[in-house]
């Protein structure tokens, strides 16, 4: 069913939100009270948004000998109750333009909340810093970004987190696109490419850290291309590349048709798009640092038009697959989470979602989505499948500053090992309630 996903999605002529103009670039123009300007605005502007949580989750917990073996029940990031209320993300940034013609943009953002960039199961992590880029548009059709900032992919994880309506990322993007890189050591005996070991860093965030070359190309007044090619160091996060043999290339088109109406994340489009990336990571074991090979890739599309959204994504993957996170502690009562990567080349996984929202009354909506993993697919014993169903309710006070109730259905299977399979029938669903309030301002 994947393959025919994946081939549907690429032979569509579609369209929808440029998220790579939206955050590498500022307006050419703006309103100036009813007529609109060109932009030259020197001063920035003052921006961010607060995502305050409800999570209950309604999984058993199964312990044996000691060590804690569902961490699947727990809320993220820390893991360290069933049931809890968190200020879950708190970003505060500055954008706007250098120069008197529009041709040099900044962006930045930092996190101030508690999730998996500041507070990754309980390791508390200096990085603040999620985005500070400079983009340059001196050449037509070829902007020039570098910093630090979202690379070119999944369109889940490329639109700003403040639009969705959705409290939780797929399994999809958890599993295969927000990378978690475990503390490895020279003296670890490892021949399998399995690496357990407490979070190196933060969790990669859809970010990098390298130049991009980007721009979206309006054909007529419908129909518009957009592309990036960034070359990154694969250290999310982190600024700076920890290992010479670590590194990412990136690789995304996209065709949007306009339906002219709406802005940014709201814009009535019809979109469709490919990418794909591919880079090396460095593990130590053995006395010796190994290279191993991350592969992505993708195709989506979305629909929106009066008050109907379709959205569907593909994610394919090869080499360095999260697995899990491990209780390493035996002893009861004191968890310590750590990450779980297979970082064989050999090992795949795919992953897409399904989703509908529609708009039936002003500022209200519902929606549903289905999204799938099937991880470690080339291993009968290793082997993961899950399955969710989110079923949600939003209402919009004015912009994205709105309320979100999801509930998800979480269903998972191990085909070829039967303690595992018991152990996954613990799974169980969760319910989530998220006030988002998201602000702007001129300096």
């Amino acid at each position: 069913m994947h393959y025919l996903i994946l081939i549907m999605m690429m032979l569509s002529s579609a369209f929808a939100s440029d998220w790579l103009m939206i955050q590498g670039t500022e307006p050419d123009f703006i309103k100036n009270e009813n007529e609109k300007i060109r932009n030259t605005l020197s001063t920035p502007r003052f921006w961010g948004f607060a995502q305050f949580k409800y999570e209950k989750n309604y999984s058993d917990i199964v312990e044996s000998s000691g060590v804690n073996k569902s961490g699947f029940a727990y809320v993220a990031p820390t893991l360290k109750k069933q049931e809890q209320f968190q200020l879950y993300r708190a970003r505060l940034g500055l954008r706007g333009v250098v120069d008197d013609e529009n041709k040099i943009n900044y962006f930045t953002l930092s996190e101030w909340g508690e999730n998996g960039i500041t507070n990754p199961l309980g390791y508390s992590q200096d990085t603040c810093i999620t985005d500070a880029s400079l983009t340059l548009r001196h050449i037509p059709y070829a902007n020039i970004r570098f910093g630090l900032f979202k690379y070119p992919g999944s369109e889940e994880g490329l639109q700003a987190r403040f639009v969705s309506s959705y409290i939780h990322f797929t399994q999809m993007s958890n599993y295969l696109l927000l990378e978690k890189a475990p503390k490895s050591d020279m003296s670890l005996l490892n021949s399998n490419g399995t690496f357990t070991g407490e979070p190196a860093n933060s969790t990669g965030a859809f970010r990098d850290t390298g130049i991009e070359l980007f721009d979206r190309v309006q054909f007529d007044e419908d129909w518009a291309f957009s592309y990036a090619l960034m070359l990154g160091n694969g250290s999310g996060l982190e600024w700076r590349n920890i290992n010479s043999q670590k590194y990412t290339g990136y690789g995304y088109m996209a065709f949007e048709r306009s339906f002219h109406k709406g802005k940014g994340y709201n814009a009535e489009d019809f979109k469709s798009y490919v990418w794909y990336q591919e880079g090396k990571r460095s593990l130590e074991a053995n006395h010796q640092t190994h290279s191993y090979t991350r592969l992505r890739y993708g195709a989506g599309l979305r629909y929106f038009k009066d008050g109907l959204r379709l959205e569907a994504e593909y994610t394919g993957a090869k080499g360095m697959l999260f697995s899990g996170i491990k209780d390493v502690n035996p002893t009861v009562g004191s968890e310590e989470w750590h990450f779980s990567v297979e970082a064989d080349e050999n090992n795949r996984a795919y992953g897409y979602y399904l989703s509908a929202m529609y708009e039936f009354y002003p500022k209200a909506e519902v929606m549903i989505r289905y999204d799938e993993l099937d991880n470690l697919k080339n291993s009968l014993s290793k082997e993961r499948i899950f399955k969710t169903t989110t079923l949600g309710f939003s209402y919009h006070f004015q912009g994205p500053t709105r309320l979100d109730l999801n509930y998800l259905f979480r269903r998972a299977k191990a085909p070829g090992d039967t303690t595992a399979q018991s152990l996954l029938e613990k799974i169980d669903d969760i319910v989530s309630l998220q006030f988002t309030y998201k602000f702007s301002m001129q300096l």
